[in-house]
């Protein structure tokens, strides 16, 4: 035993953190794109529909695609492998559908945020 290098029970993961990073990024990234799909059938619904001729807010769309990537993100973060095919439409559906989560959720704390009408 003399001269080997000591044994460890558990080897530590080098790159754990460092690519649940990258993967979390991607997701991020990932599902801004979902978002941006959800926000171009949300115009295409207000151009052909000559009901709703509500004016386009930039803060409103800047927020929500914002809320895309966070959802993407924090899906990011539970993806264990490389993202493959499946992971990536999980990333893409949860930019779609998670910004329509989280704009539920602070409908009541963004309302409060809307200049006064006078």
């Amino acid at each position: 035993m003399e001269g080997s290098q000591p044994q460890f029970a558990v080897e530590l993961p080098t790159l754990g953190v460092k690519m649940n990073l990258l993967t979390a990024l991607a997701g991020a990234g990932i599902g801004l794109c979902g978002q941006g799909l959800r926000a171009l059938l949300g115009a295409w619904k207000r151009v052909t529909n000559a009901k709703d001729r509500t004016p386009f807010d930039i803060r409103r769309f800047l927020l929500s695609m914002a809320f895309g990537a966070i959802a993407g993100f924090l899906a990011g973060l539970l993806v264990e492998t490389e993202i493959k095919r499946t992971e990536f439409f999980m990333l893409f559906g949860a930019g779609y559908a998670g910004a329509d989560a989280i704009e539920g959720i602070l409908a009541k704390p963004l309302s409060a945020l809307k200049p006064a009408v006078s």
